[in-house]
């Protein structure tokens, strides 16, 4: 947003490496690279895996780039371990992981231009 303020419209470069992380975090990134009027340039150098692997693909079309030994990963989202919960709850907890699921496909489609 720093960047976005000072110089409006004017493309903006995001190395990026990263393990991944929240979806909700990652979706919030994604929300404010749309949100403003600066095209965003997406790099990925050493490695962009889960959540990380899907902001690089929400960069710019045509402005998403890899360093020449980076890696990218993506992975089904995961709930979390030690099933201790109700049967009621597990389904729940499906439920809200196949919902995210699909979330993180629409962007992938919308970012790539490629099917499901």
């Amino acid at each position: 947003l720093a960047l976005e303020y000072d110089r409006p419209g004017e493309p903006i470069t995001m190395y990026i490496t990263s393990r991944g992380g929240k979806v909700h975090a990652g979706l919030g990134i994604i929300d404010v690279m749309r949100f403003i009027s600066s095209p965003v340039r997406t790099v990925c150098i050493g490695h962009c895996e889960s959540m990380g692997a899907v902001i690089l693909a929400a960069g710019e079309q045509g402005q998403r780039f890899a360093l020449p030994h980076a890696r990218m990963m993506i992975h089904e989202p995961v709930g979390a371990s030690g099933l201790r919960q109700s049967a009621e709850e597990i389904r729940l907890r499906a439920e809200q992981l196949q919902k995210t699921r699909d979330v993180l496909c629409d962007v992938l489609v919308e970012c790539t231009g490629k099917e499901r």
